[in-house]
C-alpha cells in the first residue's frame, strides 16, 4: 500500500501536466495577454491575435521586445518589438534593423535584461497544487520551519543557535518578497 501511494504521489503530477495544466496565460505590464495554449509557440493577443511563435521576449516601457522562433518562422521576420501604447507591431529580418530600431526607440534597458522564455510567475496555482500533492516532502519543511519558531520565541536556545535560525527565517522571508517582488514587476530596468 506504502509502495502504491508513493508511486501516486511522484507519478500523479507528471499525467497531470501533460493535460495541459502546465499551459499558462499571463498579462504583460501594458496588459496585452501572452499564453502558450496553441501549437504555436508563445502568442501575443490584445483582443485579437497579434503575433505568434514568441520563443523569448522582454518588456520595457510599455513594449515588448522579442524573437520569434526559428523552427516555426514562416516568413522571414525573425525580431519584433510590440508598442502595447498603440499596438503598432514592428517585424524585422535582420539582427542590425532589430538592434537599430531598439536604440532608435530608446528600449535598451539600463541596468539588467530580464529575458523570458515562459510563464514569468513563480508564485502560481500549480505551484500550491505541488505543494498539496508533494506534502510528504513540503509537511517536514513546514514542521521545520515552525519548530524553529517556537524555539525562537521560547527563547530555548543559546543565543548563537538563536542567531542561526532568526537567519534562516529572514532569509526565506526576504526570498519570498524579493519573488515576489519579481512576479509582480516584470519589467526590464
Amino acid at each position: 500500500m506504502r509502495k502504491l501511494l508513493l508511486l501516486l504521489i511522484l507519478i500523479l503530477p507528471s499525467f497531470i501536466f501533460s493535460m495541459g495544466w502546465s499551459d499558462w496565460s499571463l498579462y504583460s505590464p501594458g496588459n496585452t495577454r501572452l499564453d502558450n495554449y496553441s501549437d504555436q509557440g508563445v502568442v501575443l493577443n490584445k483582443n485579437e491575435r497579434i503575433t505568434e511563435n514568441v520563443v523569448c521576449w522582454y518588456f520595457y516601457k510599455n513594449s515588448i521586445i522579442g524573437k520569434y522562433n526559428p523552427e516555426y518562422i514562416t516568413n522571414d521576420y525573425k525580431y519584433f518589438i510590440f508598442n502595447e501604447n498603440n499596438n503598432k507591431l514592428e517585424k524585422f529580418n535582420s539582427y542590425k534593423g532589430w538592434q537599430y530600431s531598439i536604440k532608435k526607440q530608446n528600449l535598451k534597458p539600463l541596468l539588467f535584461t530580464r529575458w523570458y522564455t515562459e510563464d514569468w510567475k513563480f508564485f502560481s496555482p500549480i505551484l500550491l497544487f505541488l505543494l498539496i500533492i508533494w506534502f510528504p516532502i513540503s509537511l517536514p519543511i513546514t514542521i521545520f520551519y515552525l519548530h524553529i519558531l517556537i524555539k525562537l520565541i521560547k527563547n530555548e536556545s543559546s543565543k548563537q543557535t538563536r542567531n542561526i535560525m532568526l537567519f534562516i527565517w529572514l532569509a526565506t522571508i526576504f526570498f519570498i518578497l524579493f519573488r515576489w517582488f519579481l512576479d509582480e514587476f516584470p519589467s526590464s530596468i
